[in-house]
């Protein structure tokens, strides 16, 4: 349940914890968007107990050609009309599709 959690704001290169202080470290579609790729990874590590489980969620490269022409048209056809219906309704600004394809790990 969510009583259970605390929520932090925080810069994934710096993290506000002890060091050893997770079992487990997640993080989905951030990576791409950290100054520092390499110290955002070291600060999970640090704060990871030994064992402890990175878990990163983060789009990657689609090696089949037909499922990456669907998967591009969806991209820079549909999600950028569903962007701007989306303005009228939601005052922060949408995801980038550009920022899916050139950050993928």
């Amino acid at each position: 349940s969510t009583d259970q959690c605390e929520w932090v704001v925080g810069s994934a290169e710096e993290l506000p914890f002890e060091s050893n202080s997770f079992d487990a470290y997640t993080i989905s579609f951030g990576i791409r968007n950290v100054t520092n790729i390499n110290k955002a990874l070291e600060e999970a590590n640090r704060v990871l107990v030994r064992g402890g489980r990175f878990m990163c969620l983060e789009f990657s490269h689609v090696p089949n050609s037909l499922l990456r022409r669907v998967y591009d048209e969806y991209s820079f056809q549909v999600i950028p009309v569903l962007r701007l219906v989306a303005i009228h309704f939601v005052a922060s600004p949408l995801l980038c599709c550009d920022s899916l394809h050139h950050h993928t790990i």
